[in-house]
């Protein structure tokens, strides 16, 4: 619960104050990623999917070989995800047939009950949604708040960094 409290209040903080969050939603940058700090990796830990199976990381980039491979931070308290995460469900067959692969990975401890009804509530249907109750990824790559976009090789390794929302058909 304290979690999705935080969450919530640093998405409204980059929503009120762009300067110390990110863009607000009606600023959504086009494809504007950064170059990452050389040599950070994102560990292969293991989470679990919304229907409660446990997924390891590694596999999933294994499993996304010769794709261009995002991985999504987000969160069911964060504002500016809701509409992302929409078009996202919308997009993803297009997403997928053009070879990106999007790992999109719930940031909330008790994503096992919020991340579903989440889905249920809004009708995402196509996207799969993974979380990491244990929040070891955000531990790890401390991000500056939600949504937050990674570019990953298949290694796993950090290629490029998107704060904030992403249009998502841009990389279309």
């Amino acid at each position: 619960m304290l979690f999705h409290r935080f969450a919530t209040f640093v998405c409204l903080l980059g929503l009120l104050w762009p300067s110390v969050g990110f863009p607000a939603t009606d600023a959504v940058q086009h494809n504007a990623f950064k170059p990452a700090p050389q040599g950070q990796q994102v560990p292969p830990l293991w989470v679990k999917n919304a229907q409660g199976a446990d997924i390891n990381l590694k596999t999933l980039w294994n499993e996304a070989a010769g794709r261009t491979i995002y991985l999504h931070l987000w969160a069911p308290s964060c504002p500016p995800c809701v509409s992302e995460i929409k078009a996202m469900d919308t997009l993803w067959p297009a997403l997928t047939a053009k070879g990106v692969t999007v790992i999109v990975l719930a940031e909330d401890h008790d994503g096992a009950v919020t991340v579903p009804a989440f889905a249920s509530r809004y009708g995402i249907k196509t996207l799969p949604l993974i979380i990491d109750a244990g929040r070891l990824l955000w531990l790890q790559l401390q991000p500056r708040g939600l949504p937050m976009t990674y570019q990953l090789d298949e290694q796993g390794h950090i290629l490029s960094v998107h704060e904030g929302v992403l249009d998502w058909r841009s990389l279309l």
